[in-house]
């Protein structure tokens, strides 16, 4: 698990929200106002220890909204990559060798 600030731009808007899942195949993004599935977004971040911030492009697979009653903190988007090109991919494994859990 991480915890990464981050923002994400689609077609019209630029918005803040958190990385707290990253996978070879997508990340999860933390935001109380999850888009659409399907929607088409830019999502910003810069891993630890990195200077420049990774772009990474992206279709929301899917969304969790808080229930009546729950809290807003597990809520947001899962989104799946598009078009990532080596160097991306390689940032991706690296991130999450860095943020793996240790091994008893």
């Amino acid at each position: 698990m991480v915890d990464i600030e981050a923002d994400y731009r689609r077609a019209d808007a630029q918005i803040f929200a958190w990385v707290t899942d990253v996978s070879r195949l997508g990340i999860f993004v933390r935001t109380n106002n999850p888009e659409p599935t399907g929607t088409l977004v830019c999502v910003r971040f810069t891993p630890p220890g990195e200077k420049e911030p990774l772009l990474l492009d992206g279709e929301v697979a899917w969304t969790k909204t808080a229930k009546p009653g729950e809290s807003y903190d597990e809520c947001g988007m899962g989104v799946k990559f598009i078009n990532l090109g080596a160097a991306q991919q390689e940032q991706i494994s690296a991130l999450m060798r860095d943020n793996s859990d240790p091994k008893d």
